[in-house]
């Protein structure tokens, strides 16, 4: 009886070591960099070509920070709606959706001087997302029967159009990006939908169905949810990288080796050690 206790004793006691070492050791793997807290909810955030993070607010205002977190550039006036889609890859010529303006602005180098675009003149439909392409073009996704669209930005010309619900189960898109020939569309419920340049279904991301918001990387699809960031080839999941985060938060990016990590209202920003 004894030997049993004292066994049960040491088992209890290295299983309480171990959890500590292996608590200890992931958290030493992070170092917290910064962290901001921001009055307004966060709704939009876009990485610029120079590796700046943009977050856009749920007053309509857009702040530009670096990876340690320092203010570089932001558009503060409240324009009292959401930011939906922010697309900071063109430095000279950021640009912002509001979904429930049914405009697009394009902002100077500064997220200064916006100029705005009725969505109304591309389309007469309500449209749910939209986002620019790499030639010039403009795409939507229409709320009936989530119908995407690729237009010439600068004549309004319909390019083509695809109902996307004839080739895939659209429930609940979220994010739109162009990147390449291709075009990408999130779904909450349902994964990633990869087209190419004349609306052909490439691939269908099942195993991404978390992906509220992505972010693109030298051909790398990167995603968050909850504690977890998933990196994976943009066509397939053979090489698919998952990394537990220090936080739960609700989408956050890669850059320069910075994880740039969002809840609602707040910014983090970790740098992870070996």
């Amino acid at each position: 009886m004894g030997n049993n206790a004292n066994w049960n004793n040491l088992r209890g006691s290295l299983f309480i070591i171990l959890v500590f070492v292996a608590t200890t050791s992931f958290a030493q793997n992070w170092q917290l960099v910064n962290s901001i807290e921001f009055d307004q909810n966060i709704t939009a955030l876009s990485v610029d070509g120079v590796q700046k993070i943009v977050l856009g607010f749920e007053d309509g205002e857009i702040k530009r920070y670096s990876t340690k977190g320092v203010f570089d550039a932001g558009f503060d006036q409240s324009i009292f709606s959401p930011c939906t889609i922010i697309e900071g890859w063109n430095n000279l010529k950021p640009f912002v959706f509001y979904r429930d303006l049914q405009s697009y602005f394009y902002f100077d180098r500064f997220l200064a001087f916006p100029k705005e675009y009725p969505i109304s003149t591309t389309t007469d439909e309500f449209v749910e997302l939209a986002t620019i392409g790499t030639d010039n073009s403009l795409w939507v996704l229409e709320t009936t029967r989530f119908t995407l669209k690729k237009i010439q930005e600068s004549t309004g010309q319909l390019i083509f159009s695809v109902p996307l619900e004839s080739i895939a189960d659209m429930r609940r898109p979220t994010f739109l990006r162009a990147y390449q020939n291709y075009v990408l569309v999130a779904d909450g419920s349902n994964g990633i939908i990869i087209l190419d340049q004349f609306g052909n279904l490439v691939t269908h991301r099942y195993d991404l169905r978390d992906a509220n918001y992505f972010q693109i990387y030298n051909d790398r699809l990167i995603f968050t949810h909850q504690n977890q960031m998933t990196i994976s080839n943009i066509f397939g999941p053979s090489k698919s990288e998952v990394i537990e985060l220090p936080i739960n938060c609700k989408s956050g990016v890669l850059v320069d080796n910075s994880y740039v990590l969002l809840t609602e209202k707040t910014m983090y920003i970790y740098k992870k050690s070996d």
